[in-house]
């Protein structure tokens, strides 16, 4: 219906379509390059490329629709009923959005177990990494599959197409509420870590700061040195490893390069 159609808001639907197209060239761009050149297999950049598959699908998604919207010039009015073309936007959209969530969360709840456990991403098989990415995905399909049963996909402001207005609750039980949820997850977990690294890192200044004192006592004195005893040996042992773990022998070989 012409009549209901209504002008595209360029400010808004100009800066939204721009986003979009440099998302999506850089998305395309780092996984031709992992492809092209992939770096050593590793269960942290299957996870990543799981990411940058979910921001791919998604906008491409929005490029397309705010291309059409901004050739068109015109909108329909969110009051018309949808067509196709429009649910199938709304579908992909909630489904690519929701995967992009869950696999930042899925990435912090990694970080967090390679910190306390280092050795934990080595011990997975194929298959439960395998499984670990295709469950990132297993929310966006129920909820977008929810929100089509329910017929509450239709115009929106903007580029593109998602829950229509009137349905508030339910776009915060299908969207808003676990993109929040997860976002408090996430600077939870890693505002744990940070505290739990500082820590870390605390006492092996202050062991490191015993043993050259220790040391430096040993030499002023004439004392025979500590340096060949078992407790020394035992002390610098300690410290080499709890470094050597914290700066890249275990964080960085399990979650690193």
């Amino acid at each position: 219906m012409a009549e209901a159609d209504v002008p595209v808001d360029l400010v808004v639907a100009i800066p939204t379509f721009i986003g979009s197209l440099l998302s999506f060239l850089a998305s395309l761009t780092v996984i031709v390059l992992q492809v092209a050149n992939p770096p050593r297999r590793h269960f942290r950049h299957s996870i990543i490329i799981n990411l940058l598959a979910s921001d791919l699908i998604n906008s491409l998604n929005n490029t397309i629709s705010g291309a059409i919207a901004i050739g068109r010039g015109k909108l329909p009015s969110p009051e018309i009923s949808p067509n196709a073309s429009c649910v199938a936007n709304a579908w992909i959209g909630q489904l690519s959005v929701q995967t992009i969530d869950f696999n930042i969360l899925i990435i912090s709840i990694t970080v967090l177990l390679t910190v306390f456990r280092n050795n934990w991403v080595n011990g997975l098989s194929s298959r439960a990494r395998t499984l670990i990415c295709v469950a990132a995905w297993i929310p966006g399909l129920i909820t977008s599959n929810i929100g089509l049963a329910l017929n509450s996909y239709g115009y929106v402001s903007g580029n593109w197409c998602w829950i229509r207005p009137e349905h508030l609750t339910l776009r915060y039980a299908l969207g808003h509420g676990w993109r929040l949820a997860i976002f408090v997850a996430t600077i939870s977990i890693y505002t744990y870590i940070y505290i739990h690294l500082q820590r870390t890192y605390n006492a092996l200044r202050m062991l490191l700061g015993a043993s050259s004192f220790t040391e430096r006592r040993s030499q002023d004195s004439d004392a025979p040195t500590f340096r060949s005893s078992d407790t020394q040996h035992i002390l610098v042992r300690h410290s080499y490893t709890v470094s050597y773990e914290l700066e890249g022998g275990g964080i960085d070989d399990d979650f690193g390069t």
